[in-house]
């Protein structure tokens, strides 16, 4: 008797060759012995990345000191609050102008204003989110991505050596 997940997330259990497959309810023991089994293959598949980004100039980079963390304790300056101000308003005027695009299309009953309307208000919004994080600074993601990968190589290797 084994276990699959169906594409609808239904738990089935194949029985034998000539019956085919039967649907069995998604708790219960089965169910639970399934997750189990993800949840093992989720943490070998993180293993595996693991070791692997060890390997590179990065992952050593990344576990070579501890990551200070000190710069998110100091004041943020007003560059770095414009920044944030930036990325907010990519936010909120991309999905009303795009919804203004395909309104606009319709009511002048102009279909192309749809695709190049959309397009240029992506290109917009994008560089005016790019404006923001440059204005935010770099060096936060930069200690942010160090001090993630950090961690993430840390559990992860430290679990690997134990078993």
């Amino acid at each position: 008797m084994s276990l699959a997940l169906g594409p609808s997330g239904v738990v089935f259990e194949a029985l034998s060759p000539k019956i085919g497959r039967q649907r069995v309810p998604s708790s219960g023991k089965s169910s639970a012995a399934l997750r189990c089994r993800i949840i093992s293959v989720n943490m070998l598949i993180a293993r595996k990345i693991a070791q692997r980004l060890a390997e590179t100039r990065f992952g050593r980079w990344a576990m070579a000191e501890e990551v200070d963390l000190g710069v998110f304790r100091a004041k943020p300056s007003a560059r770095f609050y414009l920044g944030l101000c930036l990325m907010a308003l990519s936010y909120l005027l991309g999905l009303p102008a795009m919804a203004l695009c395909g309104y606009l299309a319709h009511a002048w009953k102009e279909p192309l204003i749809l695709p190049l309307g959309v397009g240029a208000v992506f290109v917009a919004v994008l560089l005016i989110f790019a404006a923001g994080v440059y204005l935010a600074g770099a060096n936060y993601a930069k200690i942010l991505l160090r001090w993630f990968a950090s961690r993430f190589l840390r559990i992860h290797l430290s679990h690997s050596k134990r078993q």
